[in-house]
């Protein structure tokens, strides 16, 4: 009972922290505020430029993930991992600096991370499992779209 109790509080805490990462973009006076999630598009076939912070942040996301998880993990894991990955991806939206187009198709690109954390919070252990995969290919193409 304790422990269910626990995770509705991490979740009901996720969920606040996700509420603020989403209005906590004080970029609001350039229209770049809630782009949709997507993958981000290339500035004409060329990388955008991500300042310090979010390629600090981006580096700590990928290091707080693992790569590979092992079969049978709980989902108490994932729900706790999840809400680790959020405090991450906020973290990186605090810190940001950027501007102008790159800054819209970073939003996109994070829109799908938050997607992808979804199942990781939920109570399905495989769907978890198969969300924590995908995000982690997808935390791998940050360096596709940003340098």
């Amino acid at each position: 009972m304790i422990l269910t109790m626990r995770c509705k509080i991490v979740l009901l805490i996720d969920a606040m922290a996700t509420m603020h990462f989403l209005w906590s973009c004080d970029h609001s006076d350039s229209g770049e505020h809630h782009a949709e999630a997507a993958m981000p598009q290339l500035d004409n076939g060329k990388r955008w430029v991500a300042d310090a912070p979010t390629r600090a942040g981006f580096a700590k996301l990928r290091a707080d993930l693992p790569s590979a998880t092992p079969a049978g993990q709980p989902i108490q894991q994932y729900n706790v991992r999840a809400q680790k990955l959020t405090e991450d991806i906020n973290a990186v939206f605090a810190a940001c600096k950027m501007t102008g187009p790159g800054h819209v198709e970073l939003h996109k690109y994070i829109g799908i991370l938050l997607q992808d954390l979804e199942p990781m919070r939920g109570k399905d252990q495989h769907r978890a499992q198969q969300a924590q995969e995908k995000l982690s290919r997808d935390i791998d193409l940050f360096r596709t779209y940003f340098e």
